[in-house]
């Protein structure tokens, strides 16, 4: 079995003039459809471009060429936040390097919400390096799962509202 197709219609694959085609999939349809192109509409022009080599530089012309030096780390805010839904998002964060230490924090943060901890709290907690618990809150401020702090010896953090909400009211005042 071919694409959906039994042996004689398979054979009739074989016997579709140029252009001709069967398309399926999420964008067009559930079961094969036959497709044709038609003949092309545009008109060349008559020209090729001109095929340059890629330029000589030295690294020290490329990185003033790029601005390299000027380049720097800037955290993501809520209004610049790229917006991605069901397994694209669930994809980008499970193969994040911080995951894991996101996914503990949001069980720690989780056990004590509504109430807020202190990373450094969370480094005794989880007995994580700081800078993992870093990245881990960067991660989930990203994705919107926790209000925190930008990085420093004072950054605060808590589950988001939205996440608040889903848990269990618990009074806890802090981590042990």
């Amino acid at each position: 079995m071919m694409v959906g197709f039994g042996s004689e219609q398979a054979a009739l694959l074989r016997q579709l003039p140029p252009g001709e085609f069967f398309a399926f999939g999420p964008a067009l349809a559930a079961t094969p459809v036959l497709a044709k192109i038609d003949t092309t509409i545009t008109p060349h022009i008559g020209r090729t471009p001109d095929l340059v080599a890629a330029a000589d530089l030295d690294a020290d012309e490329s990185r003033t060429l790029l601005d390299l030096d000027a380049l720097r780390e800037v955290m993501p805010t809520k209004g610049d936040r790229v917006t991605m839904r069901g397994q694209r998002a669930l994809d980008a964060f499970l193969l994040d390097p911080a995951a894991p230490a996101a996914a503990r924090i949001v069980g720690a943060l989780g056990s004590i919400a509504p109430n807020a901890t202190t990373a450094d709290d969370l480094v005794r907690h989880l007995a994580l390096p700081a800078n993992d618990i870093d990245a881990g809150l960067d991660l989930l401020a990203a994705i919107g799962a926790s209000d925190t702090m930008p990085r420093g010896d004072t950054r605060i953090a808590r589950l988001s509202a939205r996440l608040r909400l889903r848990v269990v009211d618990t009074p806890v005042i802090g981590l042990v």
